[in-house]
This record gives structure tokens, sequence and C-alpha cells, in this order.
């Protein structure tokens, strides 16, 4: 079994421990979709603060500036707030439910095992291996989530302002990302 397949059914099972999460585990996705939205959005509006209210003659938008950047760093902040607290929640209650199960497992188990296995490594076992996956579950989550949602909305953004300019880039960037993975 290669490496990838094994990760594949190691992160296959892991995922079936969120089954009785998956509502908030949803609600933690969709926070950082609209993160990674807020995050965009943020740098699309300041093209007609600049445009208009500074260099142009609409000087009222500059009064509503401040008020507008407070609301987008406020929905910034929720949903921030709610994505790690949500994603949090279900590594919390992912983990306990593992050390659970463990531990249940740990009690069954015949005397001999204990005898033939270190108590270190168990309770190591027990206790930050458990850690180590709520780590890799809910924080890999949350950077992918986060990450691809900022990629998406950046280029429906790029292609809202010119197509032909994101075209271009689309097809260059691989292009320079191939021959700087080859030199460096």
């Amino acid at each position: 079994m290669s490496d990838q397949s094994k990760a594949t059914a190691t992160y296959r099972r892991l995922f079936g421990y969120l089954r009785p999460y998956w509502l908030i585990f949803l609600v933690g996705i969709f926070a950082n979709l609209l993160y990674g939205f807020v995050d965009t959005e943020f740098v699309k509006a300041f093209e007609p603060l600049i445009d208009d209210a500074i260099y142009g003659d609409d000087k009222e938008l500059l009064a509503f500036a401040p008020l507008f950047i407070l609301i987008i760093i406020v929905l910034r902040g929720i949903a921030s707030f709610t994505a790690t607290y949500a994603m949090s929640y279900v590594g919390t209650y992912l983990v306990h439910d593992l050390r659970r199960e463990l531990f249940t497992k740990y009690v069954t188990l015949p005397a001999q095992f204990f005898d033939q296995h270190k108590t270190g490594d168990l309770i190591s076992t027990l206790t930050y291996n458990s850690e180590q996956l709520k780590q890799s579950t809910t924080e890999a989550v949350t950077t992918i989530v986060r990450s691809l949602a900022v990629i998406i909305f950046a280029l429906i953004g790029m292609f809202q302002n010119s197509w032909k300019l994101s075209l271009i880039f689309l097809v260059t960037a691989p292009v320079i990302g191939l021959l700087v993975n080859v030199i460096s």
C-alpha cells in the first residue's frame, strides 16, 4: 500500500469520527469561506474609494470610508472567530471521542499486552498523538478552505476586471512557477 493511499484511508477513517459534529464542521467551513470572500472584497472595495473619492469628485464617499472599513473588519473578525471556534469545538470533541475509544480498548486488553509495551508509549498515544490528530485535521481544513476561498474569489474578481489579463496570468503563472521550482 502506497503512502498516499494509507494517508487517504487514515483521513477517511478520521472523517468518520466527524459525523456527529458535521453541522458544526460545516459552519466552520462556511465561516472560512465567508472569511475568504470578505478578505478579497476588502481589496476590491478600495478601487472606487481611491478612484472616485480621493482622485475624483465624490467626496461624500470619503465620509463613509471609515464606516465601511469598520464593517469589513467586523465581518472579517466574526467570520474568523466563528471558523476558529467551530473548528476547535469539532477538534476537541474529536480528540475526546478518540481518547475514550482508545481508553476503552486499553481497559479490555490482557495484562500481557502491558508487559510487552512501554507505559510511556501508551500514554503518549493517548495524549500527544490524539492531540496531533486534532491539529492536523482542524488546522489543515481551515488553512485549505481559507486559501482556496481567497484564490477562487480573487480569480473571480480578476475575471470581472479584465478577463484577457486574467487569462494571460493563468497561462504564465504555472510556467513561472515551474521555472522557479527548477532553478531553485
